[in-house]
């Protein structure tokens, strides 16, 4: 259930920010920009459908990396930076639960951390920069079963936007981060 609610969480959230055109994105025409446009919409493409791509996906990601050391001040930039940052993940994550890879798997996690730590840097008032924290415990608890870095990265979501309805649960799931299941039916007293 919890990754079918990750799923589902990561097309909403890749959707939702999809550009009505492509003068939404970049300004400019580019031949570098042209090309960017045109993996992400495909990228969109194959998200919204649920087909994984790791050619796709990988040229995606580095063209995006690649556009932004050449275009830092780029106004479309934190958004393309925040939809390679979760394509990045959604492969980690893709990679766990079907291919099993260990390399595969931290190489597109630490990809993901990279670009969400660009993003909280570079782009502080982007308007996805509140969820970096939040999506770095997630590839820490959820992919990397790293749960340290995970406990810390919520706490950073926790102590930054404490009124937020996202901090209230995280407070309570922290409780069981790294806990089995059958440790927390233990602790609860209850049989399976």
């Amino acid at each position: 259930m919890k990754n079918l609610l990750y799923i589902l969480t990561l097309i909403l959230l890749f959707s939702s920010c999809t550009p009505k055109n492509k003068l939404d994105i970049i300004e400019g025409s580019s031949k570098e920009q042209s090309e960017l446009l045109d993996i992400y919409f495909h990228i969109d493409s194959l998200m919204q459908h649920g087909i994984v791509d790791k050619e796709a996906y990988s040229i995606f990601i580095e063209k995006t990396l690649d556009f932004y050391r050449e275009f830092p001040e780029e106004s479309a930039m934190p958004k393309m930076l925040w939809s390679a940052g979760i394509t990045a993940m959604t492969y980690a994550k893709y990679a766990k639960e079907l291919l099993n890879d260990p390399v595969i798997i931290i190489d597109y996690a630490r990809k993901s951390i990279q670009i969400f730590d660009i993003i909280q840097k570079v782009y502080p008032d982007y308007e996805n920069v509140k969820n970096t924290h939040l999506y770095r415990g997630v590839i820490y608890d959820d992919i990397l079963e790293d749960y340290e870095n995970a406990k810390y990265e919520y706490m950073e979501y926790i102590n930054k936007y404490p009124n937020d309805s996202v901090s209230h649960n995280l407070k309570e799931y922290i409780k069981y981060i790294g806990i089995s299941a059958d440790e927390i039916y233990k602790s609860f007293n209850i049989s399976e």
